[in-house]
């Protein structure tokens, strides 16, 4: 017998649960940009182990195994979940196939047919192909079947990964027959007459993940698909929207959205294309997506990084521009991320700075930034930038209702001295509800040699930075933390 068998079942309970990656989850952008992560796949690991160690480990663990599994065979997994509904009532997060290196659609014949009976069951069918000759091709339209089939099978999914990219590789004829595999068909079962009210509805669905990954091409998401979808999550929470250019390019469909989007708290644009252009239209688009969400609690955005070569040092992200998108939730919004990376502010912008615009939003407490979002020491004086002991940048923009505050250092750190003087200014009463401050010192892995005295120089720099931290907010109650972050 296991040592482990001997703990209470409360206790195997909370062990399993800090191994599960639906109960214990990275952020929503990890979950989006690392996929199967080392720590991920260790957990699952760790599961597996658990369960084949004993009964009683088995009946504990392999529930928490469901709640996330890693589907590298459709078939397979459809097959499971018609053996086994028990465990799969207890799936919560269906990932998409973004991240499996050699994912398979349906690679048997006995896991087809029983595919195409449950589909028949469940009224769906594959376009264009009724006998599903062509389901084990494993291409775009197959795919979106699979994923329409087995979000209909699991009524208890909690976080939903939406993957609506193209194949781009094909010939013409292929990908043009390919824009017919999108959302505007894949949740007809939703609607279908013959199904009861309450069965087409997800109630526990609260995340949903839209990967567009069409940035570069400059396409836009359709919308009747999606409303039907999105209709259906009547508790859905938070939206996260992937390479996804917008919905400008439908503007006949854009009444559709707002029933669906009402009670969304908290949106995520990831890799969102934010480029300057004459006409202001991904601004603009930006703007009506976040006046379609009157409960809009948490925003955060990661613009794409620039890939032209005319703007290789990718200055390009207007801020006021940006924080003028964000005034239709200037009443609801508490809390702001802004992840650049590499993405620099505009000089031009700089003038006269986001104070104003950040004094719109009486309701904010938690903001998260890039040091170059606020820091003025990297611009010449002519363009408004601060000398070296002018020290006022994150001062200047910070709301005094903010209590937690978090900033990334990664522009030749020049914006750590700012966050001194911010605890400076704290001790002498200003920013009284300020609680906590997180500072994340950014390195690129690339920029890291291998070798172990630079290690220790890194090692130095960092506890150089957290003794000025700590002596900054000595005396005060706010909570300073910093910590280095490897980016790839």
């Amino acid at each position: 017998m296991s040592s482990l068998d001997s703990l209470p079942s409360d206790i195997l309970y909370l062990i399993c649960t800090h191994l599960c990656r639906h109960c214990h989850p990275p952020s929503v952008l990890a979950l989006v940009n690392q996929g199967e992560s080392p720590d991920v796949a260790s957990s699952q690991a760790a599961l597996v182990a658990l369960c084949s160690t004993s009964r009683c480990l088995r009946d504990v663990a392999q529930t928490f195994l469901w709640h996330a599994p890693t589907i590298r065979d459709h078939g397979r997994f459809v097959r499971a979940v018609m053996a086994r509904p028990d465990l799969a009532l207890h799936t919560r997060y269906l990932p998409g196939r973004r991240w499996l290196e050699t994912p398979t659609v349906c690679r048997y014949p006995e896991d087809l047919a029983l595919c195409k009976r449950v589909a028949q069951m469940l009224f769906l069918e594959l376009p264009f192909d009724p006998d599903f000759n062509d389901a084990c091709r494993g291409d775009d339209g197959v795919d979106y079947f699979f994923t329409q089939l087995l979000v209909s099978l699991l009524p208890r999914v909690e976080i939903f990964y939406v993957d609506t990219r193209l194949d781009r590789g094909r010939d013409y004829v292929d990908w043009h027959r390919a824009n017919f595999y999108n959302l505007e068909w894949r949740f007809d079962v939703l609607e279908h007459i013959d199904l009861d009210p309450a069965s087409r509805r997800f109630p526990n669905l609260r995340t949903v993940i839209i990967d567009g990954g069409d940035t570069r091409a400059c396409r836009t998401m359709s919308l009747i698909g999606l409303v039907t979808m999105l209709s259906a999550a009547t508790n859905l929470r938070c939206l996260v929207l992937f390479q996804v250019r917008g919905f400008e390019r439908h503007p006949d469909q854009r009444h559709l959205l707002p029933p669906s989007l009402q009670q969304v708290r908290e949106l995520v644009l990831d890799e969102f294309n934010l480029y300057i252009d004459p006409t202001r239209q991904n601004y603009r688009s930006l703007e009506n997506l976040i006046r379609l969400c009157p409960a809009l609690q948490a925003f955060t955005l990661r613009p794409l990084p620039s890939r032209d070569a005319s703007l290789a040092k990718g200055h390009h992200l207007s801020r006021s521009r940006l924080l003028d998108s964000l005034l239709p939730a200037s009443e609801t919004l508490t809390s702001l991320t802004i992840r650049l990376s590499h993405v620099r502010v505009s000089r031009w912008d700089f003038m006269p700075g986001p104070q104003p615009a950040m004094l719109q939003f009486p309701c904010l407490t938690t903001l998260v930034l890039d040091e170059q979002f606020f820091c003025r020491h990297w611009l010449p004086a002519k363009f408004g930038g601060y000398a070296d002991d002018q020290t006022t940048c994150l001062t200047e923009l910070l709301p005094q209702t903010m209590t937690l505050l978090g900033i990334r250092l990664h522009h030749k750190f020049r914006a750590l001295n700012d966050v001194c003087h911010l605890g400076k200014e704290v001790a002498t009463g200003m920013f009284p509800a300020l609680q906590r401050v997180e500072i994340d010192v950014l390195n690129h892995v690339r920029s890291r040699p291998n070798n172990p005295a630079w290690a220790r120089r890194l090692g130095k720099r960092l506890e150089a930075y957290r003794e000025s931290a700590r002596q900054a907010f000595d005396g005060t109650s706010v909570q300073a933390h910093i910590r280095e972050v490897l980016t790839h």
